[in-house]
C-alpha cells in the first residue's frame, strides 16, 4: 500500500550489554593493548589496570554491521569506549568498519565463526579452532590479533569444561557473564514458541516499504535471514517473507528476482522445506510479473497485498489469472482503502473473503491492533490482555463474521 503505516516486525538488533561490576575479576576494567606484527605466531598482550569503583562495560556483539559507524559516533560523541565482539562473517563484509572500530581506540574482540552452539561445541577443541580462524580474519584486515573472546551464548551450559580450558590454554581471555538477564528472550523467539503452541504459523518479515527497492539493503537481508533461519530451521511454521511491498522504479527481472535469489539461498543453506514469500512489483499487486520468470524453487511463494475500498474486480481478474501458473499467498489485506482508513468497505471485503476462499487462498488481514485507522480490528485503547466483543472494532467485528461463515 502507498501510504506508510506503522507497522510490526520481527526483527534482530545489535545487543548492547551493560556489566556493572564490582569484586568479580572478570569485571575488572582492563584495556587489550593491540600489538602490530608480521609473525603470525606472535599474539597481543593484556594488560590489566584494577579499579574499585564500580564499572559499566558497553559490549557490542554479533557485528560489524549496517548499524557499526552510528554505534562509533554515538560512543565519539560521549567520550565513552565500547568492545566489538566481531563475528567472522561479517568482518569479511565489512573489512573497513573492522578498521574503524580498531582505530577509534575501542576494543575489537572475537565472536565465533558460525555462532552456531553445535558446530562451536561438536568437539572440546572445535571452538579453539573456530576462534582461530576468526582471529585469523581480524588479523588478516587490521595486521593485528585480538585474544578477547567471547562464547555465543555464553560458556553456560553449552561449552564443556575440556572446550573453556582449551580455549583458555590457548592464551585467550573469555568474556562471560554469570548473571542471566534473560535478554536472550527476543520477542522474535516467543512469537514463535507461543505460536507453535498453539498450533499457528508466524511469518517473519523483511519490512521494505519508503525504501522501495530491496536490493538498497540486500546484504543485511541476507544476514538477517542467514541468522533466521539458523535460529528457526526446525520450526515448520515458520515462513519467511524477504521483501515486503516493493515499489517505485522496481522491476521483478532487474530488482525483485535478482534479490530474491540470493536471499533464498542464504535461507536454504540452513533450511531446505520452509515456505518463502516473495514480493511483487508495486506493492505487491502485479502478481502477474513473475509468471514467465519463476524463481525456481517450489516452495516460494508470490505475495498479494490489498485493501477493499482501493483494489477491487481488477485485481481479481489479475490475481485468477496469475493462479494458473503461480501458487499466491495474500499476506496483507484489509477491509478498509490503501490508506488504512476511508471507513469499512464490506460488499468489496465480502466479495474478497469469497475469492480467497474459492482460490484456496491463504491470507493475513491487517491488522490486529487498536491503533486509530478503520483497518484495525480493536477499538482504540482496547487491552491487550483481553480482547473481548466490546474490543472489537467495526472492522474486527466483520472479519470474525466471515471467518466464522
Amino acid at each position: 500500500m502507498k501510504t506508510k503505516k506503522s507497522k510490526v516486525l520481527i526483527m534482530l538488533s545489535i545487543a548492547v550489554i551493560f556489566f556493572i561490576s564490582s569484586n568479580s575479576s572478570y569485571c575488572d576494567a582492563y584495556s587489550v593493548k593491540y600489538k602490530t606484527t608480521t609473525n603470525s605466531q606472535e599474539k597481543e598482550t593484556i594488560n590489566e589496570s584494577y579499579n574499585s569503583r564500580k564499572v559499566a562495560y558497553i559490549t557490542i556483539d554479533d557485528g560489524p554491521s549496517k548499524y557499526t559507524d552510528d554505534i562509533l559516533r554515538i560512543l565519539d560523541k560521549y567520550k565513552v569506549k565500547g568492545t566489538f565482539f566481531l563475528i567472522d562473517r561479517n568482518m569479511k563484509i565489512y573489512p573497513e568498519k573492522v578498521k574503524k572500530i580498531v582505530e577509534s581506540g575501542n576494543t575489537a574482540g572475537l565472536h565465533s565463526v558460525s555462532h552456531d552452539i553445535h558446530k562451536l561445541y561438536k568437539t572440546s577443541i572445535s571452538a579453539k579452532e573456530e576462534f582461530d580462524l576468526n582471529n585469523q580474519t581480524f588479523y588478516e584486515i587490521t595486521g593485528r590479533y585480538s585474544n578477547l573472546v567471547r562464547l555465543p551464548y555464553g560458556s553456560k551450559p553449552y561449552a564443556s569444561k575440556e572446550s573453556y580450558n582449551n580455549l583458555v590454554n590457548a592464551g585467550y581471555k573469555i568474556w562471560d557473564w554469570n548473571i542471566d538477564t534473560q535478554d536472550w528472550k527476543s520477542s522474535s523467539s516467543e512469537i514463535v514458541e507461543n505460536a507453535k503452541k498453539l498450533d499457528m504459523y508466524v511469518i517473519i518479515d523483511w519490512h521494505i516499504l519508503s525504501d522501495g527497492d530491496p536490493l538498497m539493503h540486500k546484504e543485511e537481508a541476507k544476514e538477517f535471514f542467514r541468522e533466521m533461519s539458523l535460529k528457526y530451521k526446525d520450526y515448520p511454521n515458520v515462513i519467511y517473507e524477504i521483501c515486503n511491498e516493493p515499489n517505485g522504479n522496481v522491476t521483478w527481472e532487474n530488482n525483485i528476482k535478482p534479490y530474491a535469489e540470493e536471499v533464498i539461498k542464504e535461507i536454504r543453506e540452513n533450511s531446505k522445506k520452509s515456505i518463502i514469500i516473495v514480493g511483487t512489483p508495486t506493492w505487491d499487486q502485479e502478481v502477474d510479473k513473475p509468471v514467465k520468470n519463476k524463481i525456481n524453487d517450489e516452495l516460494v511463494m508470490y505475495a498479494l497485498h490489498f485493501y477493499s475500498g482501493t483494489h477491487t474486480e481488477w485485481l481479481r481478474e489479475r490475481v485468477k489469472e496469475a493462479l494458473k501458473d503461480i501458487p499466491i499467498f495474500v499476506s496483507e489485506w484489509g477491509v478498509s482503502d490503501a490508506s488504512g482508513n476511508g471507513g469499512v468497505y464490506k460488499e468489496e471485503t465480502i466479495k474478497w473473503i469469497n475469492f480467497m476462499k474459492e482460490n484456496n487462498l491463504s491470507y493475513a488481514v491487517w491488522s490486529l491492533s487498536d491503533k486509530n485507522e478503520s483497518s484495525a480490528l480493536l477499538v482504540s485503547g482496547a487491552s491487550a490482555n483481553m480482547v473481548t466483543e466490546n474490543s472489537l472494532s467495526e472492522a474486527g467485528k466483520l472479519i470474525k463474521s466471515v471467518i466464522k461463515d
